[in-house]
């Protein structure tokens, strides 16, 4: 009779053993198909992330060139125009002050004669001044086109930050007139690429805050999200990863640290040239994500399932041993 109590009693041990190892390996596959399953989840959420953040570091590049183009083609026609070409300085002074009038992107505008010296000015600022020995004037006469100058505070647009784009005038039979001098309003540029950004993220608040820079051709940050730090730093030069690349010409993302924050991002890059491949200035555009935003929604998942997991998990093992 205790014979037979003690064999019983063994075989419920024994059966109580065998279900607990078999609840705890099932635990064991769930967990590792779970782990499996949210890596798969946040490769593809960091991917969809880096994919959307590209195209929107793409959008305000061509936003950008778009307006760059536009002010290209502004200064050939300058140059082309029968007034810049033959009128007399009254009739240029007073057609310069218009275009500037109509398109207040423009700081300023001028005339050189064909020996480099401001003749015609907006606001007649600058006139008199040589500009023979700069390299606009210099390009602008040689070089034929249009040509550019990097951003830079500009003394004849009271210090602002401009874009100087100059192209040669020539008369009808060809001979060299002058150069026509533009500055363009980097801030005109900046709010174009804020309001394009803050509309993205009006879509996709999922990704949390964004940041942003535009690079100069340097690595130079003149538009930027962290003003504080704004032009203070060459990105390129201490080796941030998407600025690097941003220079390369094709358009991407990448995960890497956060320069001052030390935390995980996602940033796109691309950068700036025209609808027809020629290279502008060397901008590069930078969209950046808290990497901890991207994958926000897994967390929220990783700590429902283990909620969920664990009430239906713990309660049964208890029972089992209890029993």
């Amino acid at each position: 009779m205790a014979w037979s109590s003690f064999h019983a009693t063994g075989s419920r041990r024994l059966s109580l053993y065998l279900i607990i190892g078999l609840v705890v390996c099932l635990a064991f596959a769930v967990l590792m198909i779970g782990t499996w399953s949210l890596d798969f989840l946040r490769r593809k959420l960091t991917a969809a992330a880096g994919e959307s953040l590209l195209i929107e570091a793409a959008h305000v590049a061509d936003v950008l060139t778009l307006q760059l183009s536009e002010r290209r083609n502004d200064v050939l026609l300058l140059s082309e125009s029968p007034v810049l070409q033959g009128g007399s300085r009254t009739q240029q002074q007073a057609f310069l002050e218009r275009i500037r009038e109509i398109y207040p992107v423009y700081t300023w505008l001028g005339i050189t004669d064909s020996h480099g010296r401001i003749v015609v000015a907006t606001g007649h600022v600058g006139i008199g001044t040589d500009r023979s020995t700069t390299k606009e004037f210099r390009l602008a006469r040689d070089g034929g086109g249009v040509q550019w100058s990097d951003v830079q505070a500009d003394e004849l647009s009271g210090g602002m930050e401009v874009v100087g784009l100059a192209a040669a005038v020539r008369d009808r039979t060809g001979h060299f007139k002058g150069v026509v001098m533009t500055r363009l309003n980097v801030r005109q540029l900046e709010s174009l690429a804020v309001q394009t950004i803050e509309w993205y993220q009006k879509r996709t608040e999922s990704l949390g805050e964004l940041e942003y820079q535009v690079l100069d051709e340097a690595g130079v940050p003149f538009i930027d999200s962290d003003l504080l730090h704004k032009g203070h730093v060459n990105l390129r030069h201490m080796g941030v990863a998407s600025a690097l690349l941003s220079g390369m010409g094709m358009p991407g993302y990448i995960q890497e640290e956060h320069l001052r924050r030390q935390v995980p991002v996602l940033t796109g890059y691309a950068k700036i040239e025209s609808p027809v491949g020629e290279e502008l200035v060397g901008w590069a555009v930078l969209v950046r994500a808290d990497l901890s935003a991207v994958l926000a929604p897994i967390s929220t998942v990783v700590w429902r399932a283990g909620l969920i997991g664990g009430s239906l998990f713990l309660p049964l093992v208890v029972s089992l041993i209890w029993v």
